[in-house]
């Protein structure tokens, strides 16, 4: 047993399985396009679709404002923005586009994967400054969640210790260890039970939380939570058949939860 509710994010693609999710019982609505890989991004227009089915839901109007703090959801909405690459030499209008978009949504956390940015050329800027110019374009609102990749060296990106380093002094919020390759291989393939547990004891001293993805099933779960992490991450795990491609399943979304926190 752990000392507190580890709490359930799970990853969807429209509004229908934003909808599931939070009928679930998810605790944090993470919204990405799994398609485009471990931290595929939606488009603008898919963001804002979410965004009003989770307004009309609520029964509120575009105008009304979430000034009122009893208005707004019981559940964090996280968006995923694909990776640091993508916005790097992006043009200012893909930026004003999901600047548009990321308001009307008004998520709690963005994230922004770190893949290709360490390789064996020589690079003139740090990873971690490349980081930090590729987030430059979004709110400062929002808690920014720090991706380490676990297979780091496929991703071409820096180790988990060292993103944690650059997460704490950038005051990042979480940070998310999750799996760049989504072929099969488990987080647990590439990080031993005792590497998690540092991480978790450094995030715990730089007052961060720890989330925990990479083909997390119910099978993982035993050798997880003894590891104390503050969210675990699923899409695949809760998805019909266990196909991450295929939609979220209501049912399934309860049984992990149930499994998670027993």
């Amino acid at each position: 047993m752990t000392s507190a509710r580890i709490h359930l994010l799970v990853s969807v693609r429209d509004a229908n399985e934003a909808m599931r999710a939070i009928e679930g019982g998810a605790d944090i609505v993470d919204i990405k396009e799994p398609l485009h890989g471990s931290l595929g991004r939606a488009s603008a227009d898919r963001l804002e679709s979410i965004a009003h089915r989770l307004l009309d839901a609520d029964g509120l109007s575009k105008g009304r404002t979430d000034a009122d703090a009893s208005l707004r959801p019981k559940f964090a909405l996280s968006v995923a923005l694909g990776e640091a690459t993508e916005w790097l030499n992006c043009g200012d209008g893909l930026q004003r586009e999901y600047a548009a978009a990321l308001h009307s949504l008004r998520p709690q956390f963005l994230k922004i994967g770190l893949s290709d940015l360490v390789s064996t050329d020589a690079r003139a800027e740090h990873w971690a400054d490349m980081w930090s110019r590729a987030r430059q374009g979004f709110s400062v609102n929002q808690g920014w969640v720090a991706v380490a990749y676990a297979d780091h060296s496929r991703a071409r990106s820096p180790e988990p210790a060292e993103v944690l380093e650059a997460a704490a002094k950038s005051r990042c919020s979480v940070l998310l260890v999750d799996t760049f390759e989504k072929d099969g291989t488990t987080l647990l393939d590439w990080l031993s039970h005792e590497q998690l547990r540092s991480l978790r004891t450094s995030t715990c001293q730089y007052g961060m939380r720890l989330a925990l993805a990479g083909r997390v099933t119910e099978n993982e779960l035993p050798g997880l939570i003894p590891i104390n992490p503050d969210i675990v991450a699923v899409r695949g795990a809760v998805c019909m058949r266990g196909d991450r491609t295929l939609s979220v399943d209501v049912n399934r979304i309860k049984a992990f939860a149930a499994a998670m926190n027993k």
